[in-house]
C-alpha cells in the first residue's frame, strides 16, 4: 500500500512539472519567505533610570520597526504579549557615565558662559579705570606745570585719586575671584575628561549599545545618548532579529557601530531583500534542523563540562 502512495506522489509531481506553468505554481507552493508573516515581540523590563514609560518604549519600537516594514512594503514586526522574544532596557555603567557626562557638560557650558561674561566685564572696567587714571594724571601734570593747584582743586584731585585706588583694589579682588572661578572651571573640566576617559574605556569593553541574543530570544538596550541614537539601536537589533547581518556602509543602519542616522541605505535594502527572499521550504527545514542540532550538542557539552 505504501509503495502505491509513493508511486501516486511521484506521478503527480512528474505530471505537474510537464504541464505549462505548473512548475512556477509548484515552486510557489514549496517556497516561503521569513517575511511572509510578522515576527512578534513583547516589552519586558525597563529600568526607571532610562526615564522611559512602557508607552514611550512601545512607540519607539514602532518607529524603529516601521523603517524596515516601509522599506520591504509589508508589516514585518508585531507586538504581542504571547511572544517569546522580549525587549529589555537594562541600565548599565555606560548609561550612568553618559548621563554624568551630559549633566557635567551642561553645567560647564553654563559656567563658562557666566565666566566669560564676568571676564568681559572685568576687562571693560579695567579699561575704563586706566582711562580715568590717565585723565587724572593729565590734570595733575597740568596743575604742576602751572606751579600747583589751589587748595580746593588739590583736595578734589586727592579724592579722585583715592576713589580710583578703591576701584583698582576692587578690580584686583575681582581678578582674584575670576582666577578662583577659572581654577574651579578647569577642575570640573578635568573631572569631565576623567568621566569621558572612563566612558571610552567602558565602551572598549562593551562596544554595543544594544544586543540581540537569539539563544535567549531577547533584545537588550544598554544605553542611548539621545532619541535618534535609541531608534537607530532598536532598528539595528530588530534587523538582527529578522536575520540581517552587518554591512560595510558606515551610514547604514546595519553598520557595526551605533550612530544617530535613521535613513535606510542601499546596503540596508540589499541585506533586507536578501533576508526576505523566497527560499525552498526543504532548505529552510534543513537549516533549522542544523541550528537545532548544533544548539543541542552545545547544551550537552555544557552540561558535561559542568558535571565534571
Amino acid at each position: 500500500m505504501k509503495w502505491l502512495i509513493s508511486l501516486i506522489i511521484i506521478v503527480v509531481v512528474v505530471v505537474a512539472l510537464l504541464i505549462p506553468g505548473s512548475r512556477d505554481y509548484l515552486n510557489n507552493l514549496t517556497s516561503v519567505s521569513p517575511c511572509d508573516s510578522p515576527l512578534t515581540y513583547k516589552i519586558g523590563s525597563i529600568d526607571s533610570r532610562f526615564g522611559l514609560s512602557n508607552t514611550e518604549v512601545s512607540n519607539d519600537i514602532d518607529e524603529a520597526t516601521s523603517l524596515w516594514s516601509n522599506a520591504e512594503g509589508k508589516n514585518l514586526f508585531e507586538e504581542s504579549p504571547k511572544s517569546q522574544m522580549t525587549v529589555n532596557f537594562i541600565y548599565d555603567q555606560r548609561q550612568q557615565l553618559d548621563t554624568q557626562i551630559q549633566n557635567l557638560q551642561s553645567q560647564l557650558n553654563s559656567k563658562n558662559q557666566n565666566l566669560q561674561q564676568q571676564i568681559s566685564a572685568y576687562y571693560q572696567q579695567s579699561a575704563q579705570l586706566k582711562q580715568q587714571i590717565a585723565q587724572l594724571n593729565a590734570q595733575i601734570q597740568s596743575w604742576n606745570d602751572k606751579g600747583g593747584a589751589p587748595a580746593s582743586v588739590y583736595d578734589q584731585l586727592i579724592q579722585q585719586q583715592k576713589n580710583l585706588q578703591n576701584e583698582a583694589n576692587q578690580l584686583n579682588q575681582t581678578a582674584k575671584q575670576l582666577n578662583l572661578s577659572t581654577n574651579d572651571y578647569n577642575s570640573q573640566v578635568h573631572n569631565l575628561n576623567q568621566d569621558v576617559n572612563q566612558f571610552n574605556a567602558t565602551l572598549s569593553i562593551k562596544p554595543e549599545e544594544g544586543l540581540y541574543d537569539p539563544n535567549n530570544d531577547t533584545i537588550t538596550i544598554y544605553f542611548a545618548s539621545n532619541h535618534d541614537e535609541l531608534i537607530h539601536t532598536l532598528t539595528h537589533e530588530f534587523g538582527h532579529y529578522l536575520g540581517m547581518g552587518h554591512v560595510q556602509d558606515p551610514n547604514a543602519i546595519m553598520y557595526a557601530y551605533s550612530t544617530s542616522n535613521l535613513k535606510i541605505t542601499q546596503d540596508d535594502i540589499n541585506e533586507l531583500h536578501y533576508v526576505c527572499r523566497k527560499q525552498d521550504v526543504f532548505v529552510l527545514w534543513l537549516y533549522d534542523f542544523r541550528v537545532y542540532l548544533h544548539q543541542t550538542i552545545q547544551n550537552l557539552q555544557n552540561q558535561t563540562s559542568t558535571t565534571n
